[in-house]
């Protein structure tokens, strides 16, 4: 593989302004997303915020239908979620059992007033942006001194959005833009469904 064809310039090419997220949640599409299937990504990403982090607010940007919150021990974390599909957000308020949660996109979510963030969990969002590597220094703006960002992304092969994108957030850390805390494997061996697990700081 070319260093050209892994470039974020190249990354940024293939983006494609994705504006069904609504009218697929209406359909149920990504009711499957709360199947057993899906455990890995979402145990493993929750995994690494209960065990590394004592407590504090987690924000979990692109939430979907809250899902990460049932993987959360909301004993010690206070869970806020967003996403652009008001139909995912509605399901979510009837799902959750603590926590908040609101319509926004990645984009022009902003942290309130004196608001700092333990974690920000991105699960799956990242690779559906055309600024991914630009998101990601906003949100650490967000995150507290010691806090973390775990990044969630699906990974079908080596060749898709999610793959190249783990790839270049792994470079950025190597020049030092991000300090990555570890790097994980998520694999349903069922369902055939593997995700890439990054901690930064």
């Amino acid at each position: 593989m070319t260093a050209d064809r892994d470039s974020y310039a190249a990354w940024q090419s293939t983006f494609k302004q994705e504006d069904h997220w609504e009218e697929t949640h209406r359909r149920g599409q990504w009711d499957y997303l709360t199947g057993i299937g899906e455990i890995p990504h979402y145990a493993v990403a929750a995994g690494y915020v209960n065990k590394l982090l004592p407590g504090g607010d987690v924000l979990d940007a692109g939430s979907g239908e809250a899902v990460l919150s049932h993987y959360l021990d909301l004993g010690r974390f206070r869970y806020t979620g967003f996403d652009l599909s008001p139909t995912a957000v509605e399901r979510a308020r009837r799902r959750l059992t603590g926590g908040t949660v609101f319509v926004s996109s990645v984009d022009a979510f902003v942290a309130p007033a004196g608001v700092r963030y333990a974690a920000v969990v991105v699960c799956e969002v990242l690779q559906h942006t055309d600024t991914p590597l630009e998101s990601l220094d906003r949100y650490r703006d967000f995150v507290t001194p010691d806090g973390l960002i775990v990044v969630s992304l699906y990974k079908p092969n080596d060749e898709g959005r999610g793959a190249r994108l783990a790839r270049l957030i792994v470079a950025e850390c190597e020049k030092g833009r991000y300090a990555l805390v570890d790097r994980a494997a998520a694999v349903s061996v069922s369902h055939n469904l593997t995700w890439e697990i990054l901690v930064l700081r």
